[in-house]
């Protein structure tokens, strides 16, 4: 039973950019009574090499999101191993429940151990005697002699995003950060997501657009099966006192990223006690998303990505005076009985 201080909830988004041969994913936090809904906050972007590595070339680069807002971002890196070392990491950092395995976008190792990643800036790691050497060089050779030290196998990077400086690449993750906060958990839909991302120029350009990929989030591809429908069983209960409008607003956190925020009116101050019942209808298919490639010239091209056997999860609510009446309460229209083996929600949903 959540008591409701218990978030916030952090997780990975299964959204992602990608530059060239990385990739970057954000982890997040659900803020607590921050907004109508709940607020995602970016915590960090991880950015996994998505091409073979040579020797003990770095694989994952986890940029940490400084907790005061002075936009600062400090960062690790692993490398000579599968990006899932990074993973696992943050995973363990953050309670990340595996569960969300699939949303990383990297191939799962099996009792991969987490390790902790070393210290890391712009290409190197931070102990590497030539980092500040060659990151002191102009930027195009700079970028010939870590070419050269990444295909020798060398313990470096070259990341697309840290060819400038410190306060580009600064400027890169908060522009991304506030991109990723303002799309995930929306389920847009094309035309949507496709106005959201054309908006989120990255600094790092110089009169043409950085090329880039955007993908967006997972919704099912047509009428999911194999359902469960689980519940009912309480989250957020107590005694809680209205306020001066005579309402009880309780944030739920579910469905995950946003939450529900749940509103009971009553007298102004009253004491009113409320137990939130909850059911889940969790169903398996296929899922698709949303992908924009954007050019030199800022336009994109779009398509459709498919991936099979992947899990939903559709989540409904009931009220109850307490813990035990929860048991009592009726399934929500919404949410299809046990026996029904197809199908998210009723009617049928193609978003989560």
């Amino acid at each position: 039973m959540l008591s409701g201080t218990e978030l916030p909830q952090f997780a990975v988004s299964d959204m992602k950019t990608s530059l060239g041969d990385w990739s970057f994913k954000p982890v997040y936090r659900l803020a607590s009574g921050t907004g109508p809904e709940g607020d995602v906050s970016v915590v960090g972007i991880l950015a996994t090499l998505d091409s073979p590595w040579v020797g003990m070339n770095i694989v994952a680069v986890y940029y940490s999101r400084d907790a005061e807002a002075t936009g600062g971002w400090s960062a690790r890196a692993w490398c000579g191993s599968s990006p899932w070392g990074a993973v696992a990491s943050i995973k363990a950092m953050y309670g990340i429940p595996d569960s969300l395995d699939v949303l990383w976008d990297v191939q799962p190792e099996p009792g991969a151990v987490p390790a902790p990643g070393a210290p890391y800036t712009r290409g190197f790691h931070a102990t590497d005697p030539i980092a500040s050497a060659i990151n002191a060089l102009e930027c195009g050779h700079r970028g010939e002699v870590l070419e050269a030290l990444v295909a020798g196998g060398h313990a470096a990077a070259q990341v697309p995003v840290e060819r400038e400086s410190d306060a580009a690449l600064h400027a890169w993750l908060l522009n991304r950060a506030s991109y990723f906060e303002a799309a995930i958990g929306k389920h847009f839909v094309a035309a949507e997501l496709d106005a959201v991302a054309a908006g989120a120029i990255t600094p790092l350009q110089t009169g043409d657009c950085l090329p880039r990929t955007e993908y967006g989030e997972w919704v099912p591809s047509g009428t999911p099966c194999q359902c469960e429908t689980d519940g009912p069983w309480s989250s957020v209960c107590g005694t809680f006192t209205a306020n001066a409008e005579g309402v009880v607003e309780l944030l739920i956190p579910f469905p995950p990223p946003a939450g529900t925020t749940i509103r009971v009116s009553g007298g102004v101050g009253a004491s009113i006690s409320i137990c939130v019942c909850l059911w889940t209808r969790t169903c398996s298919g296929y899922g698709q998303r949303y992908v924009f490639e954007y050019g030199n010239d800022c336009q994109s091209v779009s398509h459709i990505e498919l991936r099979g056997n992947m899990t939903f999860t559709a989540y409904g609510h009931q009220l109850a005076s307490s813990e035990g009446q929860c048991a009592l309460a009726p399934r929500p229209a919404h949410i299809p009985a046990a026996t029904k083996e197809c199908g998210l929600t009723i009617p049928t949903a193609s978003a989560p």
